[in-house]
């Protein structure tokens, strides 16, 4: 799951309904350790507007060093680093994105190579989910369900 989809869920923004019953699904979340960084700083950074903005992003950063415990946090290692270096440069993804779709290829090979069912990677970020589909991943857009 990347940054544009839990920011769905934080933010209650399009798509959150469909974020909420899949955040209380029980299923495993899974998710880079950028995207915690990605999205305190997207959160931390909306705040900044007004002092109302400030409690509300202190809530939802709150919530998130909550949920964080239970979520499946995958360390950015060098293999991440070096395939991100590749999908960027292929010009199909931004920067960050590249991170977070390296990440998702490698949590797919690692699920493969165990036997278990191919992850979805879900994204509401149209490119990056194009991204995604090139690169053999099934993916989820929260805003295709709102």
């Amino acid at each position: 799951m990347d940054t544009s989809a839990l920011s769905r869920y934080y933010n209650r923004d399009r798509g959150a309904e469909w974020m909420v019953a899949r955040m209380t699904s029980g299923a495993a979340i899974y998710i880079s350790a950028f995207t915690l960084i990605e999205l305190a700083a997207a959160i931390a950074r909306r705040g900044k507007a007004s002092a109302r903005t400030q409690r509300q992003a202190k809530r939802m950063l709150d919530r998130l060093d909550k949920d964080a415990a239970s979520f499946r946090v995958l360390a950015i290692e060098q293999s991440v680093l070096d395939r991100a270096m590749v999908l960027a440069r292929s010009g199909s993804v931004r920067g960050a994105d590249a991170v977070q779709l390296a990440t998702a290829l490698q949590l797919a090979e690692i699920v493969a190579q165990a036997g278990g069912s191919p992850p979805v990677f879900v994204c509401a970020d149209r490119e990056l989910n194009a991204a995604a589909e090139a690169n053999g991943l099934s993916v989820e857009n929260p805003d295709d369900h709102a």
